[in-house]
């Protein structure tokens, strides 16, 4: 594969497909492996070893999925499964654990071959693009905020004073009989609506605080503004007692609900919203249903942004995201976290051995 020029080693091409594999296999800068019928790890590239620490030989014959982060594991499991099953080349997303015990976020490409059994399996790590899309979305999050306490302490504080300004004009004009009383009375009525509005959306900018008791409250002032602000109902059902979930989670899933209910305002042609906050199973289960036009021009209009913020933080909460149609018509968002997830999230990777592999990832293809 290679020879020598001068003081210099070059490369030279394999000269069969054989090598040709077996040198695009070693040089991958991306994870490489071929797992077997039961899940091992039959083979891997050295990239394993560059990135997450364990050698060919801490890695040989292991699980596959012994690697993943412990609530990844279902669905790389799955994955395995559908590969296996002749689901054809598919991708997902799961963390590996390293030999220290970091985590990398790999997506992952998997896919079968008749030449031989199991699956290949090719991983590119996105830990970096993942921490700058966490830190551009925290980053919008403090802007947000930001623009919120100057509406509440600027804006609110200057409509305020004119509206007390009003009134008390209002007040002289009634008592002296002038006819401009009315329409004094009625700028003084427009002016506190105008205070009101401003206030709710300063604190539907500003997350700060927000509590498993203060969501419902924050989703019930967002619904209450789409329907002030455009011709759309906008109404919130929720059940009256709620898990324990942090801060983090429910600013998390009001900024999901608020990307979608925005994105329905814009592209849906709706005239009905319905905003649902559940508690079923040890899953919080908050939907966004619409009665707009659907997922089809929708769908493309949301493939922006939006979208991609709402699946980002599903994805930092571990919860789940489905946009599906609804019945008869429109567009139904749901997001679904489980309420035990933070906890096993926080619990740390103490070993530095890999796990023992005890049990078959997914059936073994029945031989041909």
């Amino acid at each position: 594969m290679s020879g020598q020029c001068g003081s210099n080693t070059v490369w030279t091409a394999p000269t069969s497909d054989e090598a040709r594999f077996e040198s695009l296999f070693e040089l991958s800068s991306d994870l490489a492996c071929l797992i077997d019928g039961s899940g091992r790890l039959e083979r891997v590239n050295m990239s394993w070893e560059a990135r997450l620490g364990w050698t060919k030989a801490d890695l040989n014959r292991r699980r596959f999925i012994d690697f993943a982060h412990p609530d990844d594991r279902a669905a790389t499991a799955a994955a395995l499964y559908d590969a296996a099953g002749g689901a054809g080349t598919r991708g997902f997303e799961n963390r590996l654990r390293g030999k220290d015990g970091t985590e990398l976020r790999m997506i992952w490409k998997l896919a079968t071959s008749p030449m031989r059994p199991g699956i290949g399996a090719i991983g590119r790590d996105v830990t970096g693009e993942r921490r700058l899309q966490r830190e551009l979305i925290e980053a919008a999050d403090r802007e947000k905020a930001r623009i919120g306490r100057e509406l509440h302490d600027g804006l609110c504080q200057s409509l305020a004073g004119i509206c007390t300004l009003s009134a008390t004009l209002a007040r002289k004009l009634a008592g002296r009989a002038d006819p401009a009383a009315a329409a004094a009375a009625e700028l003084t009525a427009l002016l506190k609506q105008s205070v009101g509005d401003a206030r709710n959306l300063g604190r539907g900018l500003d997350c700060a605080g927000l509590t498993p008791s203060s969501l419902p409250l924050a989703l019930e002032t967002l619904a209450t503004n789409i329907g002030s602000l455009h011709p759309i109902s906008c109404i919130l059902l929720h059940d009256q007692h709620l898990p324990s979930l942090d801060a983090q989670v429910a600013t998390h899933l009001y900024r999901i609900v608020q990307e979608a209910v925005s994105n329905v305002v814009a592209h849906a042609k709706a005239t009905r919203i319905v905003i649902r906050l559940r508690h079923r199973e040890g899953r919080i289960l908050l939907s966004v249903v619409d009665n707009g036009i659907g997922t089809g021009q929708r769908r493309l209009e949301a493939t922006g942004i939006g979208l991609r913020s709402m699946e980002y933080r599903a994805r930092l909460i571990g919860a789940s995201l489905t946009i599906e149609p609804a019945s008869p018509r429109g567009t139904r968002v749901e997001c679904a976290w489980t309420v035990d997830a933070r906890t096993r999230n926080a619990a740390p990777a103490t070993s530095s051995q890999p796990p023992s592999a005890t049990r078959p990832v997914y059936p073994r293809p029945a031989p041909t």
